[in-house]
């Protein structure tokens, strides 16, 4: 898994009382890796608690604003939606990640989507699809600017831009489908968590999500400059919806994920 941009193992991990006499340099890596790997398992109450006492220890700590946006979705995963949202909000308008301002006002927006309140959800994901430091979640904003829109024809240049600016994006697909459109590229959703030049990697990849009762399969596709490359994919989702859900779960553990389509 990737976590803090360094590979880890989830086998056997870490847990708490070995952080607990771990040297003062290592105890805050140590103990923001148990989180990680609490939301992994999807364990998201003892995760959020684990975020949520990091944060009270290393709020300084440059890796800060990235525990803030994990703690928000493990909020979310644990039904506290209006605590995911402040959280969330805050992070946006503070962070200097752009790693993390994006992300964050992303979550912000569909849960604001989530309780109906579509005139400010629209409003936010249609700031965000224009806004310099949203480049990461752009696709993501477009389609959401496009599902809250107040009208047809707003949706519809939502969904065009989207189309135009990012043809080959999962969100793309879900924007045809909107728009009625025949489909692109594949024809199922997934999430992406891994990209791999050799297989053996790939099937190592593989076997950690299986472990933790996550369905994968490993998707090969070639590379005009890097060859022949092996991705592992979770899923497939039945909708694009159900694989955003699961992209977020993905990455309240830390991990790097984005949705594909195959």
């Amino acid at each position: 898994m990737q976590f803090c941009g360094e590979r880890i193992s989830c086998q056997g991990g870490v847990d708490a009382p070995a952080c607990a006499t771990a040297p003062p340099d290592t105890k805050a890596e140590c103990e923001l890796e148990v989180a990680h790997l609490l939301a992994l398992q999807e364990k998201y109450p003892e995760a959020e608690r684990a975020y949520g006492a990091w944060l009270a220890a290393y709020g300084s700590d440059e890796r800060a604003e990235g525990a803030r946006y994990w703690r928000a979705l493990c909020l979310k995963e644990v039904g506290r939606e209006a605590e995911a949202e402040t959280v969330a909000a805050a992070l946006a308008r503070e962070a200097r990640q752009e790693a993390w301002r994006g992300p964050a006002a992303l979550l912000a927006a569909s849960l604001m989507a989530a309780r109906n309140d579509r005139a400010a959800a629209a409003k936010a994901y249609a700031a965000l699809a224009v806004a310099p430091w949203g480049a990461p979640v752009r696709p993501q904003a477009l389609l959401g600017a496009a599902k809250t829109a107040a009208t047809v024809e707003v949706s519809r240049k939502f969904c065009r831009d989207l189309i135009r600016t990012f043809p080959d994006a999962a969100e793309a697909e879900a924007a045809r489908e909107l728009l009625h459109e025949p489909k692109h590229g594949g024809s199922r959703f997934g999430v992406q968590v891994g990209a791999y030049q050799k297989e053996a990697n790939a099937k190592a990849e593989k076997a950690k999500w299986t472990k933790v009762g996550r369905k994968a399969d490993i998707v090969r596709r070639d590379h005009a400059s890097l060859g022949r490359l092996y991705f592992v994919i979770l899923g497939p989702f039945p909708s694009f919806d159900a694989a955003v859900s699961a992209r977020d779960a993905v990455r309240a553990s830390g991990a790097t994920a984005q949705i594909t389509s195959y």
